[in-house]
Formats: C-alpha cells, sequence, structure tokens
C-alpha cells in the first residue's frame, strides 16, 4: 500500500524549500468539482527576467496556482487552477491551464519538479506571447 500522506508531506516540503514565500496555504474558495485532500495552497508566479531572475522589476504578468492534493496523489494528478492576477486574457490561463495538465496527467509528474509550466513548442513562437514569459 502507497504511502500517499508520506509522499505529499514530502512534495510539500520540498515545494517550501524552493519557492519560500512564493507559497502560502489558502483558505478560499476552492472550485466545486476538487476532489481535495487537506490542505490547499497558493503558488505565485512570475515570469524571469533576462537574467533569469524570478520575479525581479515590475512585471506586468502574474499568476498564481491554486492547488491541492488528490487523495491518492501522486497516483492521480492534483488539483489545480490558474488565476489571473496581472496581464492574463482568459484565453492565456486557459491555454496554461492545458499545458500544466498535459504535464502533470500522462507522466505523473510531481508538482515539485522543475518546470511547472511545460514551455516546448514556444520557442519557435514568433509573436508574443504572455504565457511564454513564465518560462
Amino acid at each position: 500500500m502507497a504511502d500517499y500522506e508520506g509522499e505529499q508531506a514530502m512534495e510539500l516540503e520540498a515545494l517550501e524549500a524552493i519557492l519560500m514565500d512564493d507559497i502560502e496555504e489558502y483558505d478560499g474558495n476552492t472550485p466545486p468539482n476538487w476532489t481535495k485532500h487537506g490542505k490547499t495552497y497558493i503558488i505565485t508566479i512570475r515570469p524571469a527576467d533576462e537574467d533569469g531572475e524570478e520575479g525581479a522589476g515590475d512585471s506586468e504578468l502574474e499568476m498564481e496556482l491554486l492547488f491541492a492534493h488528490t487523495p491518492t496523489y501522486p497516483d492521480e494528478a492534483p488539483c489545480i487552477k490558474l488565476r489571473s492576477v496581472t496581464g492574463l486574457s482568459d484565453a492565456d490561463l486557459e491555454e496554461a491551464t492545458q499545458l500544466l495538465q498535459a504535464h502533470l496527467s500522462p507522466h505523473r509528474q510531481p508538482l515539485a519538479t522543475p518546470s511547472p509550466l511545460p514551455c516546448a513548442g514556444w520557442s519557435s513562437c514568433s509573436h508574443h506571447h504572455p504565457i511564454k514569459q513564465f518560462c
């Protein structure tokens, strides 16, 4: 039998070590269709500048990722929801959500993997794309 709670606790510890002040417990409303297990967390996501410094300077883009573990996470994907804080349209959020779900579901990648927003294919995009700046 899998130790889901132990694995979830270790992942939260890793996320807190990596993200420091950018992750916190969330006590607001969550989508009604979530089958969550335990607490809900919110992660603030800002684009990196030219030097790779995340959140440096005054960015016109910012989003938040709400997530909660499901009872059998990591055997099933976590509950996730992206929200725009600044500068992202509903279409941008939908695209980013689809990319994130594709990253999590088929590979069962934990949230603590280095690239929470997969950006494959965006490097060849010739037009300006707001989500691209988060990678």
